[in-house]
């Protein structure tokens, strides 16, 4: 189980998107907390970067992980995120 931690970026993020889409973001950041074995396949590094990112439909959740901590950089929808 890995401790979620988001930068002030993700929580305006986060506030910006929506409560239903925010919500399932949520969700998922929060499952793969619990589990992230289980998100392997899901999980893809970017480019010159230490950054992981997943999807949630049509947004993107950029992130970075160490052993027990999972800090959520930004949340953003993938036309806009990566900019």
């Amino acid at each position: 189980m890995l401790d979620v931690q988001y930068t002030s970026d993700a929580l305006k993020d986060l506030r910006s998107i929506g409560h239903v889409a925010a919500g399932r973001v949520t969700d998922k950041i929060s499952a793969y907390a619990a589990a992230p074995s289980s998100f392997l396949n899901q999980v893809k590094k970017l480019q010159g970067a230490e950054v992981l990112r997943f999807r949630v439909g049509d947004y993107r959740v950029l992130f970075t992980e160490d052993r027990i901590i999972l800090n959520v950089l930004r949340i953003g929808h993938r036309r806009e995120v990566y900019r």
